[in-house]
């Protein structure tokens, strides 16, 4: 992170620390917008740290653009002389995720094509990749050797996926050793470093991660904390907060926060807001890049999140619109 570039931003983030706002959350008036160079538009406030990542369904490309919007790194797979010709179409069809690992030197995505990569952005090519049943939505890294992935629909959907990717199996989908979980329309996950963290439509899930006898990485749920309680349905994106124990999470109705230590509910932090896609926090963790569905699930626009001061209102600020794109998810590069 360059300190100089980011400290513009910082400077108008809120602590997090501070309790939301109570009630629903309203838009505010925000800052003009100014168009770049690039013919990209962005607030004057800078977007909140040097990059951000995005999946375009428009182009089916990983797009990368800087915090003056300019696009500075770009990704496709019908590009890519690591996948093999006849897998191509599949990663054309609807790109779903665009999640940075490794600082951002890698990036992990996945397609409703019932694909999944990841991609080392120096060389510009896949390290791993291979095919999952169903519509992937989702897409972490459990270690060096594991890949995990989400997926809805289709046959043999619904069902978390484990790959090993160790070895050359990283490159060969018909060698991976595989094994699949099955959930309620399962779209997020998070792995803290010893749990995996998976929401679908009844609730949160923590997960553990082992290997049978044979080597093969298996899944278990340990502990399940129903919606239900909540009033809400549908997990959607699930992000860890950094600088905390918090998870954030949305759903079909508002966006929830859970403290992994305490296993409690942040209830005093939930946001009412339906169909957002992602819910990306800042490296600080006190703001929150957001894609909210404009058109089907998409949109061309982003938006950062501000909670407010104790007894202020939180703010939704426009970021960056890129006209004409079919944005599914956004991540800060980090």
């Amino acid at each position: 992170m360059n300190a100089k570039r980011y400290a513009p931003f910082v400077a108008l983030v809120m602590a997090l620390a501070m309790p939301f706002a109570e009630g629903a959350v309203k838009a505010k008036d925000v800052p003009p917008l100014l168009v770049t160079d690039a013919g990209k538009t962005v607030t004057d406030a800078q977007m909140g740290a040097d990059e951000i990542v995005v999946c375009d369904q428009l182009k089916q490309t990983i797009d990368i653009y800087d915090a003056g919007g300019s696009n500075v790194w770009r990704w496709c797979a019908k590009d890519d002389p690591g996948i093999a010709g006849g897998d191509k179409g599949g990663f054309m069809n609807n790109v779903a995720e665009s999640k940075p690992f490794a600082g951002g030197s890698k990036i992990g995505m996945v397609s409703c094509g019932g694909r999944w990569a990841v991609i080392d952005r120096a060389a510009h090519k896949v390290t791993a990749w291979g095919r999952c049943n169903g519509w992937a939505h989702s897409i972490e890294m459990v270690g060096p050797d594991v890949v995990a992935v989400v997926s809805t629909g289709g046959t043999g959907g619904n069902s978390l996926f484990l790959f090993d990717i160790t070895g050359d199996m990283a490159m060969n989908p018909y060698r991976q050793k595989k094994s699949t979980l099955q959930f309620d329309s399962p779209h997020g996950l998070h792995y803290d470093g010893k749990n995996l963290w998976l929401v679908d439509t009844p609730g949160l899930h923590r997960c553990s991660i082992s290997r049978d006898a044979e080597g093969v990485p298996v899944a278990k749920v340990e502990k399940t904390w129903p919606f239900s309680e909540l009033g809400v349905t549908h997990g959607h994106d699930l992000r860890p907060v950094p600088c905390t124990n918090l998870l954030a999470m949305t759903t079909h109705e508002k966006v929830l926060f859970f403290d992994m230590k305490t296993e409690i509910w942040r209830e005093d932090m939930f946001i009412e807001r339906q169909d957002v896609k992602a819910f990306d926090p800042a490296p600080d963790g006190k703001s929150f890049l957001v894609t909210t569905a404009k058109t089907k699930w998409w949109t061309d626009s982003l938006e950062i999140f501000t909670p407010g001061k104790k007894g202020g209102e939180p703010v939704f600020s426009p970021s960056l619109v890129i006209p004409g794109a079919k944005i599914y998810k956004a991540r800060w590069v980090k």
